[in-house]
């Protein structure tokens, strides 16, 4: 190898970029279909964004009543909360809400959460009925949209004109869109945050695509129905017991090239030189990506290395220089408030770090 200056390319390294998705024809219960995915392949499949759902299942395979990685076994069942918008992280925030919103009994199966012209929150069954806010993080403009739907029907509506469910607190609580709401009194719209109890094999999601009412305990459903879930009509999902016998789907990380650049440069910088020399700046999505940047971390002649993500002010999340949401984190301090003007470092213990992006660092680039 022929090297140039502060510059030395590290070959051989190997992570995960995409994935591949198998479909499996072969009837194993959720468990067995998860040890077979972990023994021949990686886990069973997770889906991560709008973009995955088109790689989940080839056109000309038939794939309806195939599992998936996501099941609510948990014991426990504790209903966890979150944003309908991949990459947004929910946290506590003292807002007004007309009803008992930290309440997880089981009889009552109010999941999905609705903003009144007031500015005040409530809990709803997810199946019933009201109209919704969809949001555009890319022109961060809020649509109200007067049609009434379930919180399921409201999300792909949504997502069939490429935005999503409002969410976020920043979003919720921005001045123009109190504005449009106050106009209109006595009314009521569903928003993007929800409460299930549903984990993905890995744990690393919280992306949904329920179809109608399953996944979100309505009406009188139990906890207990349906624990696991499988691809159901037109690539939505359902519920089924976990012991039933179904084909499967597992996913495996496809392979890519590291290139670590031993030179000391600014976040925009670095940037700039991946997208000139290579592709860009590494994005981690998921452990196995983790675990190869480490490797090339602790090569480095730097005490970090820029990774790809920076923070944006105006969504209030952080962003993948490839323009994904961050939903896999590593931060070694996650209760740090993010600042404007701040982009992710990796240390040489592998834990990320938010640092200034004028400061200087080794990096990571991608092919």
């Amino acid at each position: 190898m022929q090297c140039l200056g502060p510059v030395i390319i590290v070959c051989a390294l190997t992570g995960c970029w995409a994935h591949d998705y198998i479909f499996v024809h072969e009837n194993r219960t959720w468990v067995e279909a998860q040890r077979y995915c972990r023994e021949n392949y990686s886990d069973l499949a997770t889906v991560w964004s709008e973009w995955d759902l088109w790689e989940l299942c080839a056109e000309e395979l038939n794939c309806t009543g195939a599992w998936i990685g996501l099941n609510n076994q948990q014991r426990n069942r504790i209903r966890k909360w979150h944003w309908s918008q991949v990459g947004q992280e929910y946290t506590e925030r003292p807002l007004r809400w007309r009803s008992e919103k930290t309440s997880d009994q089981q009889e009552k199966m109010e999941n999905c959460v609705s903003i009144h012209s007031d500015l005040s929150l409530s809990l709803q069954s997810c199946c019933s009925t009201q109209q919704f806010i969809c949001y555009d993080d890319r022109s961060n403009i809020s649509e109200v949209i007067h049609r009434s739907m379930t919180w399921s029907e409201a999300l792909h509506f949504c997502r069939q004109m490429s935005v999503d469910l409002l969410s976020g607190w920043s979003q919720l609580l921005d001045p123009v869109l109190k504005d449009k709401i106050q106009a209109h009194e006595d009314s009521s719209w569903w928003v993007g945050l929800f409460r299930d109890p549903w984990t993905w094999s890995n744990l690393t999601s919280s992306f949904r695509h329920w179809h109608h009412q399953h996944g979100f305990m309505c009406g009188n459903a139990s906890f207990t129905d349906g624990q696991c879930a499988r691809v159901g009509p037109k690539g939505t999902w359902t519920t089924a017991n976990c012991t039933e016998k179904n084909p499967f789907i597992c996913y495996n990380p496809k392979p890519l090239k590291l290139t670590l650049v031993r030179q000391n440069l600014t976040w925009e910088e670095a940037s700039a030189y991946c997208a000139h020399n290579h592709s860009r700046l590494l994005s981690i999505t998921s452990r196995g990506q983790q675990t190869q940047a480490e490797q090339a971390a602790r090569q480095a002649h730097s005490e970090a290395v820029w990774l790809g993500a920076h923070y944006t002010c105006l969504l209030d999340l952080w962003l993948w220089s490839n323009g994904e949401f961050m939903v896999f984190k590593q931060w070694s301090k996650p209760e740090e408030e993010s600042q404007c003007g701040q982009a992710a470092a990796m240390g040489r213990g592998g834990k990320w770090v938010k640092k200034d992006q004028e400061k200087r660092y080794n990096f990571i680039c991608v092919q």
